[in-house]
């Protein structure tokens, strides 16, 4: 692992606006950031790419679907499966799947 030392030398450490103008300078950058708010137009791009590159399914969208089908609830007391059902819960047939 390295560290990091303070430097003695002297030398000033650049400020943001000197990184930023040498990264542009260098073609590293296509443009030295404002910090101003996007204009409509770029507002406007902005969302038009977003929902060009957001097409799909959410990532959790994906990951709900990739854990399979609910869980069913059985039970014959009909007021706990009254409950589940108000959470939302698959709710089984209890007559067809108990066998006591």
């Amino acid at each position: 692992m390295h560290h990091l030392r303070p430097s003695t030398s002297g030398k000033h450490e650049p400020s943001r606006q000197e990184i930023q103008d040498y990264l542009y300078l260098a073609g590293v950058t296509k443009m030295v950031p404002t910090n101003e708010p996007d204009t409509q137009e770029e507002a406007t791009m902005r969302k038009y790419l977003a929902d060009l590159f957001g097409q799909g399914k959410s990532v959790s969208d994906m990951v709900i679907e990739d854990r399979g089908p609910a869980p069913t609830f059985i039970s014959s007391d009909t007021e706990l499966l009254t409950i589940a059902q108000l959470e939302g819960l698959d709710i089984g047939n209890p007559s067809s799947e108990l066998s006591i």
